[in-house]
């Protein structure tokens, strides 16, 4: 436990004496958090928004006109395909009552019949779907004998699925660019720490120290760097989303979010770390 005291100490001290270089790479850092947690943010508020369409979703289709007798038949075909839990039938009327609701019913006074095709409506699993499988689905329903055409929302679910794989790509690629960055900058600091510490490797080694004791508060330091950058860049954004959670757009964050992206740059910090200090320091850290 001493050892352990001494060497954070000691990594407290290494990190004030990087200067310049450990605030960068603290900030750095923090950027990395940042990302990282706007990342799941916004994933998490796409996939919402996907849910909220997918649970509302639902396939029209139409009958031929003349074949409205054959509407029953075209249900129970429907009810039998995988992943349909409720189908719906719309008789010409129904269709006529639902274009009055919706537009009025003035248009059919001057009409001598009702224009407007039967048709059926197909509601499925939100766990089945996706645009793929929904997009064969299309295919096969409208391949039906007594189908004429079909009316589904695949547009808005395939901008959907577009908008989250490619604000998602951009996301990773600005982090990982930023975790370079945060590596690189921590590498030098740590080197930095390292340089202007020859003193007090020598010391330690004088009293018996080992190869260890003389690394560990280099390594620490790294730790340090990941573990404060990380926890300021994701409390930043967990405070906005916080206090932005009320609009539909933002859901709350979570804790485990944060604590995965300290874990994270933590990781970051001793990896950049280690390969400022290697196994044999003696080069680095002697007169």
């Amino acid at each position: 436990m001493r050892r352990l005291l001494f060497s954070i100490k000691e990594a407290f001290r290494a990190l004030s004496r990087s200067g310049l270089a450990g605030w960068l790479a603290i900030m750095a850092m923090a950027s990395v958090a940042a990302f990282g947690m706007v990342f799941i943010g916004v994933h998490q508020s796409l996939d919402i928004a996907r849910q909220g369409i997918l649970e509302r979703f639902e396939l029209e289709a139409f009958v031929y006109p003349g074949r409205e007798s054959k509407l029953s038949e075209i249900e129970d075909w429907a009810r039998k395909r995988e992943g349909v839990i409720e189908v719906k039938t719309v008789d010409k009327d129904k269709a006529a009552e639902r274009f009055s609701k919706q537009y009025g019913g003035e248009l059919f006074d001057l009409l001598s019949e009702n224009p407007l095709p039967a048709s059926v409506i197909i509601t499925y699993d939100p766990e089945k779907l996706n645009l793929q499988w929904i997009t064969t689905e299309a295919d096969n329903i409208k391949s039906h004998k007594d189908i004429e055409d079909i009316y589904y929302e695949g547009e808005l679910l395939s901008q959907v699925e577009q908008m989250s794989g490619k604000i998602g790509l951009v996301l990773i690629i600005i982090a990982s660019v930023v975790a370079v960055i945060a590596i690189f900058l921590t590498f030098q600091s740590v080197r930095v720490a390292a340089k202007s510490s020859k003193d007090w490797a020598r010391a330690v080694r004088l009293v018996g120290g080992t190869e260890t004791q003389v690394r560990q508060p280099f390594v620490l330091t790294g730790v340090l760097i990941g573990s404060i950058g990380g926890i300021f860049g994701a409390l930043i954004i967990y405070l906005a989303q916080y206090l932005l959670a009320g609009n539909s757009l933002v859901i709350k964050p979570e804790w485990l979010a944060i604590i995965a992206m300290v874990v994270i740059t933590v990781l970051t910090g001793s990896f950049g770390a280690l390969a400022a200090v290697p196994k044999n320091s003696s080069g680095k850290l002697s007169s």
